[in-house]
């Protein structure tokens, strides 16, 4: 009796309770695009704090004397610490072709004509992720990154392409200096990656201070190359899981048993400030009033002679 005049009723107010039936359908509506928005927002918001680049990297304090890699493998064991990229740097000899010869404020005549076809190599893994890409002083113009399973292969300026006519898919052999007794060795390379710029130069004399003679070689070919006994670094970068606790981390960091005189840590989180800025926007929705001022547009990430040293001996 009672669903009778329930159906009767309804029937009979057939489009007063259409109307109702659509209000309440668009309320609802309304509350799951409202949820569905705050959960992406929050999901877009981790996303830019683990996109931001917040690293910090272990260096020697004389410039780029090497150290062991295991020094460096003792802070990836640390929860909070993210991927860790090795890094050798060393001037090499470019065999057959001719280096950039540029300008330099340094001129030095107790040089062979060696030091004329020297290279600036930095021996490394995934080069997109490096200070020198990621800051906009270099930007790959032609081929590919290397990733950290390369082997065999370089990334190579744009102007010792033209000089010597070289492409991606080309050739390029080069070789270590010889030191001593010991020979120099040699090893050919496959041109995956061309890139154009120019970074802050520091000039010795030799060709390998030029922006245009930088190379990007992986740096497991740096034992084969350039004829080392262990493994070692000049520099090893680390990422940060969680940018807003890299204090703590650091603190964490620097209570290793670390060999601290010859060690030192540095960072720069400039663009992660920056985020947090954006984020704490008052014209954000959601967020409470932060008048702090936004950052200066760099990149947050490792600078080793560029960066504020944060690694006081302990």
């Amino acid at each position: 009796m009672l669903l009778q005049q329930a159906i009767a009723y309804i029937t009979r107010k057939r489009t007063r309770n259409l109307v109702l039936f659509l209000i309440l359908l668009l309320i609802l509506s309304c509350l799951y695009f409202c949820f569905s928005l705050m959960q992406v927002g929050g999901r877009l918001e981790d996303h830019i704090k683990q996109s931001a680049g917040t690293s910090f990297a272990l260096t020697s304090k004389q410039g780029n004397t090497p150290f062991a890699l295991k020094e460096a493998e003792k802070v990836q064991r640390l929860a909070g610490v993210g991927a860790m990229v090795p890094q050798y740097e060393s001037p090499v000899r470019i065999l057959g072709k001719e280096a950039v010869t540029g300008q330099q404020s340094v001129e030095r005549d107790d040089l062979g004509q060696e030091a004329k076809q020297a290279l600036g190599a930095v021996f490394t893994q995934k080069t997109d992720q490096h200070l020198d890409f990621r800051s906009g002083s270099f930007q790959l113009v032609q081929g590919k990154h290397l990733s950290d399973q390369a082997r065999g292969q370089i990334l190579i300026h744009e102007e010792l392409a033209k000089k010597n006519k070289l492409k991606v898919g080309d050739s390029l052999t080069l070789s270590s200096f010889q030191m001593g007794e010991t020979p120099a060795k040699e090893q050919t390379f496959k041109i995956v990656g061309i890139f154009s710029g120019k970074k802050q130069e520091k000039f010795t004399g030799m060709t390998s201070d030029l922006s245009e003679n930088q190379v990007y070689l992986p740096y497991e070919d740096a034992t084969k190359l350039l004829g080392l006994s262990q493994q070692e670094v000049t520099q090893v970068t680390f990422g940060v899981k969680d940018p807003e606790k890299i204090d703590a981390l650091l603190k964490q960091v620097k209570s290793l048993d670390l060999d601290w005189q010859s060690l030192r840590l540095v960072e720069d989180r400039k663009a992660f400030d920056q985020m947090k800025g954006i984020l704490s926007d008052p014209r954000r929705p959601g967020t409470d009033h932060d008048d702090r001022p936004p950052g200066d547009g760099s990149r947050c990430s490792i600078a080793l002679t560029q960066s504020l040293d944060t690694g006081a001996d302990p």
